[in-house]
């Protein structure tokens, strides 16, 4: 979805023809993306060893 929005510059309307779901949905779905996204770019993995 993030390449059909920013990548391939997809309207959301466009994008929502595409996948057979409502505009609003692709709004929706984007953001949950971009806040997960965000998420993990703010807070450390705890899986991955920190440096001293």
């Amino acid at each position: 979805m993030l390449r059909m929005r920013f990548v391939d510059e997809l309207t959301q309307s466009a994008m929502a023809e595409q996948l057979a779901i409502t505009q609003p949905q692709v709004s929706r779905l984007v953001q949950r993306i971009l806040a997960e996204l965000r998420d993990l770019m703010v807070e450390p993995d705890a899986s991955l060893p920190q440096s001293a």
